[in-house]
């Protein structure tokens, strides 16, 4: 979801939210893991699914996700 910078009062400060959306989470975040990934933290359990961050080669910070209300 995109949200306009102009309902954050501090949309300067902020990165944009990258998220990859997956039926079977653990199996990627293991497969991504056995690949070399980066994870900067361990996978949270949410209301809404689980998600994990994880970085690039060059540090961008992304999400793996799985949905509750998607899947």
């Amino acid at each position: 979801m995109i949200y306009p910078k102009s309902i954050m009062a501090d949309a300067d400060s902020r990165k944009a939210s990258i998220v990859f959306v997956t039926a079977d989470f653990t199996a990627a975040y293991e497969g991504m893991k056995a690949r070399g990934v980066v994870f900067t933290d361990e996978p949270k359990t949410m209301p809404w699914g689980i998600f994990a961050t994880f970085q690039d080669v060059d540090g961008n910070e992304f999400l793996s996700a799985r949905s509750l209300t998607i899947f």
